[in-house]
This record gives C-alpha cells, structure tokens and sequence, in this order.
C-alpha cells in the first residue's frame, strides 16, 4: 500500500507543478498578446483559444492537490453547531457524498471526452484540438475522489500524506 501511495502523492504533485507551469505561461501569453495588439495593432491570433484551455488545465491540474492536502474550502457554520456525536455523521456523509459526486461527474465526462476526440472537436478560433484538454475533467475527478477516500481513513492518510496533514476531527 505505501508504494502505490508513493505513486499516488508523486502523481498528484507532477499535477501541481504542470499546474504552475500553465500559470506561468498564461502569463508571458497574455503579455506577448498585450505588446502584439501594441506594437503591430492587431491580435494575437489564437491566444484567448489556449488561455481559455490552459486556465482550465490548471484549475483541473490543482483540484487533486487541493483535496489530498485538505486544503479546499470546507463551509463549516453549520456543522460546528451541530453535536459532537452528529458532526461525526456528517463528516462521513459530506465526504462521502463528494467522493459520489466526483466519480459520477468524471464517469459522465469520459462519454463527453470519447464523443469529442472521435468528432475531432476543436476551438472556433484556433482549432486546437480540445479532447485531450476535455479528458483533464475525469482525470482530475477520479484522482480528488481517490485522494479523499485516502484522507478518510486514518491507516491510509498516515501513509498517503505522512503526519504533515492534521486529522480531520468532527
């Protein structure tokens, strides 16, 4: 079990760095798009195309980090009211509920991703293909939903995420 959590954490942080890269270069596009429209007064052409689709990489690409770290947005104010005995209930049932809902949004997605990839589906502007782009959804769902399954069991977080992460009490 600890190596394929090895395997899991290294894949999860290669997301995060991919993640980052796009970051970086949404940036240095949106700038040489920037200068172009200056200095030649016309656009870039099929810049908005691969900023659009690398935003949504990263988003994407950051979504399983998030989740394995326990680092997404938890709205806690009813759930801190609630009875001891009862936030244990629901710390089970809301993790469990979002690991039902990732794995049946990228289920559903993978009929959009093979239904796009067998059409060739591309961008209206610059035609890029965007199959591969549109397969980062389920990708992105199946291993945040992994990553919280992971988190919720006391024996796999310890060897998934080590003692940095603090154990979630309800």
């Amino acid at each position: 079990m600890k190596y394929i959590a090895h395997v899991f954490v290294i894949v999860v942080r290669v997301m995060l760095y991919i993640a980052a890269a796009a970051g970086c270069i949404i940036t240095m596009i949106i700038v040489i798009s920037v200068a172009y429209r200056l200095l030649f007064l016309s656009p870039l052409q099929y810049s908005d195309d691969f900023v659009s689709l690398l935003f949504s990489a990263l988003v994407l690409l950051a979504l399983p980090f998030l989740f394995a770290s326990d680092a997404n947005i938890r709205v806690s104010i009813v759930s801190e009211r609630l009875p001891k005995k009862l936030r244990g209930v629901q710390y089970w049932v809301s993790e469990g509920l979002s690991v039902f809902f990732l794995m049946l949004l990228g289920t559903l997605s993978l009929e959009n991703v093979a239904f796009s990839y067998s059409i060739g589906a591309s961008t209206d502007m610059g035609q890029l293909p965007i199959a591969p782009w549109m397969a980062l959804l389920p990708t992105s769902c199946f291993l945040s939903a992994i990553a919280i399954l992971l988190r919720m069991f006391p024996t796999l977080r310890a060897d998934v995420f080590g003692r940095h992460i603090p154990e979630y009490r309800p």
